[in-house]
């Protein structure tokens, strides 16, 4: 993955409003938590920046990887063996847009 060096961080979850905050490529702006392109999956790492700061789950062969958009990645039990793959000996969770909004990991290899 290519965009290890780009990460998305959320600086503030309103859930009340239904907004969060976040800083991507220097930019801040507010996302709307039911936004577009829920399916989009994203991945965290453990740490101190574990559920904040997350990088878009990506593929060569897929690119930006979505939720049951390809047979090879029709679930998070595909999603889970792509990343044990890739991240073999790193701790992590991955989401979907919207939980990732809120700050969830929706699974991880811990």
């Amino acid at each position: 993955m290519s965009n290890l060096n780009n990460p998305l961080q959320i600086l503030d979850i309103n859930r009340e409003t239904g907004i969060t905050r976040v800083l991507f490529n220097g930019t801040e702006f507010n996302e709307e938590i039911n936004s577009n392109n829920l399916d989009m999956m994203w991945i965290t790492f453990a740490g101190e920046n574990f559920e904040n700061e997350w990088f878009r789950l990506e593929s060569d062969e897929l690119g930006w990887i979505r939720l049951n958009e390809n047979s090879s990645m029709d679930s998070t039990d595909a999603i889970m063996d792509f990343c044990r793959e890739q991240f073999p000996n790193e701790r992590w969770g991955i989401s979907t847009t919207q939980q990732m909004l809120l700050g969830n990991a929706m699974r991880d290899n811990f």
